[in-house]
């Protein structure tokens, strides 16, 4: 009878080690897919931040061009043209890296954002603005 019981106490250990198996074996699967989420929300908030920063740089060209044009309009009066403002083409062509930019992160941003996103790249620690 003590080698029935015997029997018994193995299939019961044997039943709760397949149960801690299957439990461990879960707990790994959202462990991993919680660190994928977590790592697509810093991509997401690295770019957000980055889009801020070029929209502030953006907002401060503008600005200057802004003070140049006034500038030339006070010195020479409304017969001035814009290829006489100090430091006009360079200022659009600044804007137009900007917004280049910008439009390039906002893409990654929806990209991220899309189900079924890859997300193996490593977050990135740089912090410059590309």
């Amino acid at each position: 009878m003590s080698g029935k019981v015997e029997m018994e106490a193995k299939r019961e250990k044997g039943q709760v080690s397949k149960q801690l198996g299957r439990v461990w074996s879960e707990i790994k699967q959202i462990s991993k897919q919680v660190e994928r989420e977590t790592r697509k929300s810093g991509r997401v908030s690295r770019l957000r931040l980055d889009i801020h920063r070029l929209r502030r740089e953006k907002m401060a060209v503008q600005a200057r061009l802004g003070q140049a044009v006034h500038a030339a309009l006070k010195e020479h009066g409304d017969s001035i043209a814009l290829s006489e403002v100090e430091e006009f083409a360079n200022g659009v062509a600044t804007m137009d890296i900007l917004i280049e930019k910008i439009t390039a992160k906002e893409a990654q941003v929806e990209q991220l954002r899309q189900a079924g996103t890859a997300d193996d790249q490593p977050l990135e620690t740089s912090g410059e603005v590309a």
